[in-house]
């Protein structure tokens, strides 16, 4: 062979081992060999694969061999719908294997036996190079496609959150429209009566106000409480006997609906401006009404009246009557409308103040009595009498100092047992403060009172006491009793 120096045959390398060995030639892919034009032609030399023994024909008489039939893997089964919100992982019993192919039938005695698989061919070292380690995901070569394993059961694909936030909007307001649409469909179904407001079995709020003055008026007040949303704790005062004392001092008449509110009617409140006359007076107030239970109900049919503030005291306010009973003991009294009777149980006392409670207080529902008492004619009287009693004292006795007496003779030549005194001029003499919390009225005046006595000389001696006179009179008893400063 020519000397090639710019040639590097790469079908020849050297083996270790001893040096003096012969070179082993290692057979390499065959390829096109570069000879010199000018040289001697050198044979390349190429592998050729030896041939397989035949098989030896099948002996009829022999066993009959059953080839395995080859059955594809079943398709991955299609993931579940992944659910919203996630759901955690439900385990799952792992899948059993699939059941092995059933034999074939052996074949009629005529038909030839189904030939013999390849005899294994010995690795001489001289084969082609081994093929790449298999690939994932790629068939194997020579068998069925081996398709990467689906996802474990009981998972499905990734959730995209995008898509279910969507998902998830989208259902939202298809609730809220339907609940729109419910409260839409509601409010349009109730009746409209009059006042704009829903008309109920009891009717519309106008006609609820109207129908609960006319009862008042009527002197019925079981019919006037049906027309209230609240129970009262008590109805002492909620009678048709007392209606009647209010209509005999100021009888209602001329009912009027001034202003409706159109506003929040269909949601079950209302409100409406409303006049009346008690007596001469007119009266304005807002009432508010709700919606029960298909009825309209007016939120405050009857007062409060708070007596709280006359309970535990004395004097005065223990004496202190409606309509004829005590209240200073009750903390509370419940009253319709109108004017009420408010006295007190002592004669010698006058209750003053306005007790009229009108469709302002209705609305409020509470209100207090403010009751100012003062000394009646009686009680006048009777302090007028304690004090003329009190001199008349005097007139009894011939002492210098009579018991009882308001006043006393000062001289000092006066012989005692000899004094007579005469009546006194009282004219002058009036009440003055009254403390109802002592239940006690001063009176003051000047008084002149004339006098007759012996004086230690033997002779007869007259004047008049002439001086300003003040004391109290205590009306808690009968009669009422005098006390002097």
């Amino acid at each position: 062979m020519a000397d090639q120096p710019h040639r590097r045959d790469t079908a020849a390398q050297s083996t270790p081992g001893d040096p003096e060995a012969p070179t082993t030639a290692t057979p390499a892919f065959p390829r096109p060999s570069v000879q010199d034009p000018d040289g001697p032609t050198v044979a390349t030399p190429t592998y050729t694969r030896p041939p397989a023994p035949a098989s030896p024909p099948p002996d009829p008489d022999g066993p009959t061999r059953v080839v395995p039939r080859y059955t594809p893997p079943a398709p991955p089964a299609a993931a579940p719908q992944q659910q919203w919100p996630p759901q955690p992982p439900t385990p799952t019993a792992p899948m059993p294997s699939a059941a092995p192919p059933p034999p074939t039938p052996p074949p009629p005695a005529s038909a030839p036996a189904p030939a013999a698989p390849p005899a294994a061919q010995p690795d001489t070292g001289s084969q082609w190079p081994a093929a790449s380690p298999q690939q994932p995901g790629w068939p194997p070569p020579g068998g069925a496609p081996n398709y990467p394993p689906g996802p474990p059961t009981g998972y499905g694909p990734p959730v995209r959150r995008r898509n279910n936030a969507l998902i998830a909007g989208i259902a939202g307001g298809a609730l809220a429209l339907v609940v729109i649409v419910v409260v839409a469909f509601t409010l349009s179904s109730r009746g409209e009566g009059a006042g704009g407001a829903s008309a109920g079995p009891s009717g519309s709020p106008a006609e609820v106000v109207t129908a609960y003055l006319e009862a008042l008026r009527d002197g019925d007040a079981e019919k006037a409480l049906s027309y209230s949303k609240a129970e009262p704790a008590s109805t002492d005062f909620l009678t048709d006997a007392v209606l009647r004392k209010q209509n005999a001092e100021m009888p209602i008449s001329d009912i009027r609906i001034l202003d409706r509110d159109e506003g929040r009617p269909n949601f079950g409140f209302s409100t409406l401006k409303v006049a009346v006359n008690f007596g001469d007076t007119i009266s304005e107030g807002n009432l508010s009404l709700t919606e029960v239970d298909g009825s309209w109900k007016l939120n405050n049919a009857f007062i409060k009246l708070d007596t709280q503030s006359l309970t535990g005291t004395t004097g005065a306010a223990k004496t202190l009557t409606l309509f004829g009973e005590p209240v200073a003991s009750r903390g509370a009294a419940y009253v319709f409308p109108g004017i009420l009777d408010v006295t007190s149980d002592n004669d010698y006392l006058t209750v003053e103040g306005d007790f009229t409670l009108d469709l302002q207080a209705l609305a409020g529902g509470s209100s207090f009595l403010q009751p100012t008492f003062t000394l009646s004619d009686e009680g006048n009287d009777a302090v007028a009498q304690t004090v003329a009693d009190a001199f008349a004292t005097c007139e009894r006795f011939k002492a210098i100092d009579p018991p009882g007496c308001p006043y006393r003779l000062d001289r000092p030549d006066a012989v005692e047992g000899t004094v007579t005194w005469g009546p006194a001029d009282l004219s002058q003499v009036s009440p003055g403060y009254f403390d109802p919390k002592s239940m006690t009225t001063t009176v003051q005046g000047p008084v002149v009172m004339p006098v007759r006595t012996q004086t230690t000389s033997g002779q007869q001696a007259s004047g008049e006491v002439n001086e300003y006179f003040a004391g109290t009179v205590d009306l808690t008893t009968t009669p009422p009793q005098l006390n002097l400063e």
